[in-house]
């Protein structure tokens, strides 16, 4: 069973198949995740076929229902290595209980261009 604040990461379908999740490397700041602090989701992966990401959305749960929505318009380009910090405050008042994460990097045509999850507790 995983501690509070635990992070896990795994990779979800994507629509290209040119990312490969890394998650040796992909961790967060602070670990545990704690109420009342900034986190960063720090994600590391290979890119296979470069890819031009425009938005990272961000959906999370919590306990099963959808909580929170947020796009993170951009223009980067990727051809090797994918790295990106994912940075937000955790408030003090937080529900307690799961948080299920989805992060997709997005092209201008909203194909999926990667996909990672990320599971906790707080």
């Amino acid at each position: 069973n995983l501690k509070l604040g635990e992070v896990t990461y795994t990779q979800c379908d994507d629509d290209t198949g040119s990312f490969t999740l890394d998650t040796d490397s992909t961790n967060n700041v602070p670990d545990p995740v704690t109420k009342g602090q900034d986190v960063s989701l720090n994600l590391v992966g290979i890119v296979s076929d470069p890819i031009e990401v425009k938005n990272v959305h961000i959906h999370v749960d919590w306990n099963g229902t959808p909580l929170y929505d947020e796009d993170n318009k951009q223009d980067n380009k990727y051809d090797s290595d994918y790295t990106y910090a994912l940075k937000w405050n955790v408030p003090s008042f937080a529900p307690a209980g799961a948080y299920d994460i989805t992060v997709t990097g997005l092209d201008d045509a909203q194909s999926k261009l990667l996909c990672v999850n990320a599971k906790m507790s707080l």
